[in-house]
């Protein structure tokens, strides 16, 4: 809901047709939700510690770094 273009976008298009047809502000921001929610979801099935290890690279590429635990 909060990046409704997104279900806007036609899903049998190719990956970099679907990215050309969004400015570029709006798909950074949808591929950080993406990996936030996908970093939340790992975390609850195999634990944050697993999670950090398999998504290091990832987050090596990224502007913004790892998501940040809001718990204590």
């Amino acid at each position: 809901t909060a990046h409704p273009w997104l279900a806007r976008l036609d899903p049998t298009a190719p990956q970099a047709v679907l990215l050309e047809q969004t400015d570029p502000l709006l798909a950074a921001a949808g591929a950080e939700a993406f990996l936030q929610t996908f970093y939340d979801l790992l975390t609850t099935l195999i634990g944050a510690g697993l999670t950090e290890r398999l998504l290091r690279s990832v987050w090596a590429h990224s502007l913004s770094g790892p998501p940040q635990d809001p718990s204590p």
